[in-house]
């Protein structure tokens, strides 16, 4: 993910930014719910947080996405300093998604809600430790 990150800034310009998940980079709020994303559109939704600054609230609600999705959320979010509201319901997240996601609180100090119900794997592997 870095590498893309890396294409995605040096190809960014003011008249012409690039994202490659669909989010518009201008944009205060994105709804993937419901879209049937997969891991690596989670890794390339990831990627644009890095470069959407102004995104305050994503939604990715009932999506496929698992724990390596996850962790690439949480590796972003901890960099992202304006995303205030995250909707991970339904998401296919385990205890690695949740491990990340804690990681990046402890220095994104803007996200106020997460929503990570319904992740029927961090309850079943959670009560399992």
């Amino acid at each position: 993910m870095p590498r893309l990150v890396a294409v995605c800034r040096a190809h960014r310009t003011p008249t012409t930014p690039l994202a490659v998940s669909g989010i518009e980079p201008a944009a205060t709020e994105a709804d993937l719910s419901q879209r049937r994303l997969q891991p690596c559109d989670a890794l390339m939704v990831a990627a644009d947080l890095e470069v959407c600054g102004s995104l305050a609230t994503l939604r990715l609600r009932q999506n496929a996405l698992g724990d390596a999705a996850g962790a690439a959320l949480g590796a972003a979010l901890a960099r992202h300093a304006g995303l205030t509201r995250l909707d991970l319901r339904e998401c296919d997240l385990g205890p690695r998604s949740a491990a990340a996601l804690g990681d990046a609180l402890s220095t994104n100090t803007a996200l106020t809600e997460i929503d990570l119900s319904t992740n029927r794997r961090l309850r079943a592997e959670g009560a399992a430790s």
